[in-house]
């Protein structure tokens, strides 16, 4: 596929083979400009084939909604197939239960040392039933019975209509995961789309986000400002999910095996908190999950040092420690078992991804979420939505209000007043951001955050990498702002960030 690439470089039309190309022959002359121009346009493109598959799986999500067999066609035209409902491993032992089983196996060892003794030929045969009988690899046999495991049912979380955690009132809507599989790039896929509609979602947005303290790092205390209905519905998700996400990772064909969040909107907020959650970047004190999802103790569990594996698996056995160390999956080492009891913080650490689109404030500053890119189209209004942007919006509106006499002074001064307003909101936040020396409970879009911008010349567009939260993105940006512009609505829609992404 070829992309135009804009920006700082020349615009011109290349594919992956040309950066390659381009860098092998920046090498050959040692012109350190050119390789690195070459590395910028490999990492941008990189990102759009990243977005433009993640932004397929996403189609494929909010097609299920509408039309349930047609968006299994599409994702198994996309090389998608349903997760397979793994069975959980068995549960460990009882005390007693271990005793008598050590007293067999310590006779069943005599028995055999002896007739190793006695030269017997018939071991011989046993003895080449391999790894595999141990469950250390997959076979062909286990790709079959894999198949024949029904799939993970859709889940559906419904969302408060008062955007509160603690509400009783009905729901304005719901967040729908299905959860795919992709053997080829052996990733576990989950795709949320959600069916709120404008006022739900501004309801949901607009409630005051909660503080909870995350797990000490250190000496380093940091409180996590998070939006309540995305809080709650990302617990609820992987209270739903996680076991069989995590049954299916420990599992042989999951040996290796990545989980991917996606999610447009409301749903990639929900895919990126879930993200944070399992992944273990959003370890929270106590928990902190509305429905009992927190209390795996991420915060307590030391990375990348897997001697204390067993020690975090609670009836773990030895075998699948060993696994963890050899494999380098530090994260599989939560048992089935504080799975079950919600323990999934930290469950898959750095085997977790997500990808966003049109993803709205929903975490504050403190919480780091390298594992989350999300991108912002043009003059989408919903990841400037908040409780603070839309108080400011409110304050903004009183101030343009049309006080003109008639229908034609009424509009031309609504149309006068709403060219100042956006013509001077930039201005307006920088004095805001620059006197408030930043705000630690104000919400932002989550991880690492590219900006897409579409362009009238030769119908091209651009992309800009930012880091989320960072003072001059936001004002150049105007993430902090809701921008009364024709296209804030439009640019909205995930067909619209599909066509721009594609014209990069």
């Amino acid at each position: 596929m070829a992309y135009e690439v804009g920006g700082r470089m020349s615009k011109s039309s290349l594919t992956t083979a040309d950066v390659h190309a381009v860098r092998e022959e920046a090498l050959a002359t040692g012109s350190a400009s050119v390789e690195s121009d070459a590395l910028k346009l490999m990492e941008l493109l990189v990102e759009i084939e990243k977005a433009l598959s993640a932004a397929e799986i996403v189609e494929c999500a909010a097609a299920d909604l509408a039309n349930p067999d047609t968006a299994a066609d599409y994702a198994a035209q996309a090389g998608y197939v349903p997760l397979p409902a793994v069975p959980p491993p068995p549960p460990p032992p009882a005390a007693t239960e271990a005793a008598e089983q050590q007293t067999v196996a310590d006779a069943s060892s005599d028995a055999a040392q002896a007739a190793m003794q006695q030269g017997d030929k018939d071991n011989a045969g046993d003895a080449t039933a391999g790894p595999d009988s141990k469950g250390g690899a997959f076979t062909a046999a286990d790709a079959a019975a894999l198949a024949q495991l029904p799939p993970v049912p859709p889940v559906t979380i419904p969302v408060p209509a008062g955007g509160d955690t603690g509400s009783s009132s009905s729901s304005s809507g719901a967040v729908h995961c299905r959860l795919l599989y992709n053997a080829q790039g052996k990733r576990v896929v989950a795709a949320l789309a959600d069916d709120l509609g404008g006022g739900a979602l501004l309801r949901a947005l607009s409630a005051a986000p909660i503080a909870l303290p995350l797990a000490a790092r250190g000496l380093l205390h940091e409180t996590l400002h998070t939006a309540p209905a995305v809080w709650a519905a990302a617990h609820a998700l992987l209270a739903a999910i996680a076991p069989a996400v995590l049954n299916f990772l420990r599992s042989p064909a999951g040996a290796g095996a990545t989980v991917l969040f996606v999610g447009h909107s409301f749903a990639g907020a929900v895919a990126a908190v879930a993200a944070g959650l399992l992944d273990g970047a959003l370890a929270v004190e106590g928990g902190g999950g509305s429905s009992g999802g927190g209390s795996g103790g991420s915060g307590r569990r030391s990375e990348g040092k897997v001697g204390s594996a067993e020690a975090r698996c609670k009836g773990g056995s030895s075998r699948r420690a060993k696994g963890v160390a050899e494999g380098g999956d530090g994260g599989m080492a939560e048992s089935a078992s504080a799975a079950a009891s919600g323990g999934y913080v930290g469950a898959a650490r750095g085997r977790v991804k997500c990808v966003t689109f049109g993803c709205p404030p929903c975490v504050s500053g403190a919480a780091a979420l390298p594992c989350v890119t999300s991108f912002v189209l043009g003059d989408d209004m919903v990841p400037r939505v908040s409780a603070q942007s839309l108080e400011q919006l409110k304050r903004r509106l009183r101030q343009v209000l049309p006080r003109g006499s008639g229908f034609f002074g009424q509009s031309l001064a609504m149309g006068t007043t709403l060219f100042t307003d956006v013509a001077g909101v930039a201005a307006q936040g920088l004095r805001q951001r620059s006197a408030a020396g930043g705000d630690d409970s104000a919400l932002i879009v989550p991880g690492t955050v590219w900006f897409v911008k579409p362009r009238r010349l030769r119908a091209g567009a651009t992309m800009t990498k930012s880091r989320s939260g960072a003072l001059r993105d936001d004002v150049l940006w105007q993430m902090h702002d809701v921008m009364l512009t024709k296209s804030m609505l439009s640019h909205h829609s995930l067909a619209r960030y599909v066509a721009v992404l594609d014209r990069v």
